[in-house]
């Protein structure tokens, strides 16, 4: 029978610990959203959804689920959007696999939308939930 050291067990356990890579950080699914949004990649911003994922209080739909449903949305609202960096997040925080944050969104026209307490739930990097601000408005 061999014997192995409890030194030994310790030294592989934090090794392969090491070794498993980085978290993903569930923010970076809503900062990659934006990104792709302002360049008005909608293939992009669908890459961060799935069949499963729900989006409730969006001004242009109070709930799509799904792929084809959310692109729709999302087509509809890019299209009414400025040209050049319309969305902007803030006070983006992360507790867990949660993400809540502020936006200020620009129209074609020029006019400006604020809204606090966006709310998303990440899993393995896409967006399974997004849940919008029941109010919002002009911008401070």
């Amino acid at each position: 029978m061999r014997r192995i050291s409890i030194g030994a067990v310790i030294a592989v356990a934090l090794l392969l610990g090491a070794c498993g890579g980085d978290e993903a950080d569930p923010a970076a699914a809503i900062e990659d959203y934006a990104a792709a949004y302002n360049s008005g990649d909608i293939d992009a911003i669908m890459e961060l959804f799935t069949e499963e994922s729900v989006v409730t209080g969006h001004p242009f739909a109070n709930r799509s689920q799904g792929l084809t449903a959310i692109r729709a949305v999302q087509a509809d609202d890019r299209a009414s959007a400025a040209t050049d960096n319309p969305y902007t997040f803030s006070n983006i925080e992360t507790t867990n696999d949660t993400v809540t944050w502020d936006s200020e969104w620009i129209s074609d026209d020029g006019g400006r939308f604020c809204q606090a307490g966006h709310t998303a739930v990440i899993k393995d990097d896409k967006i399974l939930t997004w849940t919008w601000p029941t109010s919002g408005g002009d911008c401070p």
